[in-house]
């Protein structure tokens, strides 16, 4: 009988010391995890760091068209107009929010000469970038950043997605943001129009 005692309470205190385990492991992982969500505050980003600033220039990131071959950038980025450049991933629900949006804004966009480019941030070599398209009827240009695309955006580590950034017709950074914010749809609402 004690036996069996002694084997429930080694189960109890097994299940404890995972539960446990995970608070920790989402405690540390909670600024990435949260990535993504609509902010409640301007202040759930303010530890993100980034290398663009607003009146810079993007760096002219080596991307990899889904499907296969190498562009840059700067052949995507169409000068003497407007961009958006969305920073996404696969695991991200308010990416997946996003970029439906930004599907649905295409055409009003494109019309008024606004480019589009998504530039995916996973850094799984297997991320099921094609099947996420496929999933949400995405005709906008999508490119493949990586990690590379992540260390010549964000400062640290740390990286937020989606990241939406604005560009002028020079391709200045004239504005960006995390997540799903009312200052970023209304930003893309404007351009649509």
């Amino acid at each position: 009988m004690k036996l069996n005692n002694l084997t429930h309470l080694i189960k109890v205190f097994t299940v404890y010391v995972n539960v446990f385990s995970l608070l920790i492991a989402f405690h540390f992982a909670l600024p990435q995890a949260t990535f993504g969500a609509k902010p409640s505050s301007p202040d759930k980003y303010s530890q993100i760091e980034l290398k663009i600033k607003i009146g810079g220039k993007l760096p002219d990131l080596q991307l990899e068209k889904v499907g296969g071959g190498a562009t840059k950038l700067s052949n995507v980025v169409v000068s003497g107009h407007k961009s958006i450049v969305v920073m996404w991933a696969t695991w991200c629900s308010a990416c997946a929010r996003l970029m439906t949006s930004l599907e649905k804004s295409r055409v009003s966009l494109q019309s008024n000469k606004i480019n589009l480019v998504g530039i995916n941030a996973d850094i799984e070599k297997n991320a099921p970038i094609g099947s996420f398209i496929a999933d949400k009827k995405l005709q906008l240009p999508i490119y493949v950043g990586g990690i590379e695309a992540d260390k010549r955006i964000f400062a640290k580590r740390e990286v937020a997605v989606p990241l939406t950034i604005f560009l002028d017709e020079n391709g200045t950074v004239t504005d960006y943001g995390f997540g799903l914010s009312d200052k970023i749809i209304n930003n893309i609402n404007t351009l649509a129009q």
